[in-house]
């Protein structure tokens, strides 16, 4: 806690989780990057699940399920947010995009429509976008460049956080190191492969805050009856 009496890190309400991370800083801008089934969505359903811990008013604009299902899903892995929704300190907003015809054109309206959304939800103090692929796979290098620029600057104007997942086919390389630039933390997900079993890595590479000559790397499983659980493989690479 901060002098102000403000939590500065966010936790994910999971010991073994928080151990190694620490927590997200707060507030700040996250970019969370991994391939399908790499666990980005059960990771962001952590977070807002520690968000909820805390009482934090949190936004969650989600492209990749629709509501019931994420209540569902988030309900079987033992995050219980229903009273959140309930008191109304999470708020979950469907982004419906499978049907359109992607095009630069329709990827930055649908960028500048979301940045006015985000702007204008002035109750929020964390936004969770997962995941906005869908509207920077096509859009313009500019415009995608002009909102995260954006959204960086609603973090430091509102003090709000803003966590940001996205699949690693979204950008070139070049370009995921100009938005990495932008953003205060970046973790980048992986499947491994352990003993012949599949597992998660997490590989926290930037964090607001923390100088390091290599980046922290945890290997985790999903729990169905617990979330996230970290193997025993976590290790710092150079």
């Amino acid at each position: 806690m901060s002098s102000t009496g403000k939590a500065t890190l966010l936790k994910l309400s999971n010991p073994e989780l928080d151990k190694v991370m620490g927590g997200i800083p707060l507030p700040s801008l996250t970019l969370i990057v991994g391939p399908n089934d790499s666990g980005k969505s059960v990771l962001t359903q952590q977070i807002i699940y520690g968000a909820t811990k805390q009482n934090l008013r949190t936004r969650c604009i989600t492209s990749e399920t629709k509501f019931t299902d994420l209540i569902r899903q988030m309900d079987s892995l033992s995050f219980k947010v229903v009273d959140s929704v309930k008191n109304g300190h999470l708020r979950i907003t469907e982004l419906q995009g499978e049907s359109l015809n992607w095009n630069v054109e329709v990827s930055n309206l649908y960028l500048s429509v979301t940045d006015k959304f985000i702007r204008s939800d002035k109750l929020s103090s964390l936004v969770i976008i997962d995941s906005l692929t869908c509207l920077v796979t096509h859009a313009s290098s500019e415009d995608v460049i002009k909102f995260f620029t954006g959204i960086k600057r609603i973090v430091d104007s509102d003090k709000r956080s803003i966590v940001i997942t996205l699949h690693p086919y979204a950008f070139n390389d070049d370009m995921l190191i100009r938005i990495r630039s932008i953003c205060d933390n970046y973790f980048k997900l992986s499947i491994q492969e352990i003993g012949g079993k599949i597992a998660r890595g997490l590989e926290m590479r930037k964090i607001r805050g923390v100088s390091k000559e290599s980046s922290e790397f945890l290997t985790f499983q999903v729990d169905p009856a617990f979330g996230i659980k970290v193997m025993p493989f976590t290790r710092a690479k150079g």
